[in-house]
């Protein structure tokens, strides 16, 4: 009967995730439409691009509200400060090497 048990607890954690879920606050992020790539960092940031401009936006995962940081990515990129763009399209980390993939167009 230990298949019975652990469905019961399984069942049980399950119903606890669930209403631990629906205590949170959901939280809003402001500053660019049309994201197209995340990262995770170190303890509660997160780092959001978009395929409509050159610039990595960081920001505070707990806490709503507009980014705390912007990295221009311009300079680095060899890309005009006005029209340009480094049309980010998906990220990847690889241990502390984060990959932004881009069709620089």
């Amino acid at each position: 009967m230990i298949y019975g048990i652990s469905l019961t607890v399984l069942l049980r954690v399950s119903i606890i995730e669930k209403n631990n879920l629906q205590k949170q606050k959901q939280l809003e992020h402001f500053g660019m439409c049309d994201a197209s790539a995340s990262v995770s960092l170190a303890d509660n940031y997160f780092c959001v691009a978009s395929d409509e401009d050159s610039y990595l936006r960081v920001y505070n995962s707990s806490v709503s509200g507009p980014p705390i940081d912007l990295l221009d990515l311009h300079e680095v990129l060899g890309l005009d400060s006005g029209d340009e763009e480094s049309d980010i399209e998906a990220s990847a980390q690889l241990g502390k090497i984060t990959y932004w993939i881009s069709s620089h167009g």
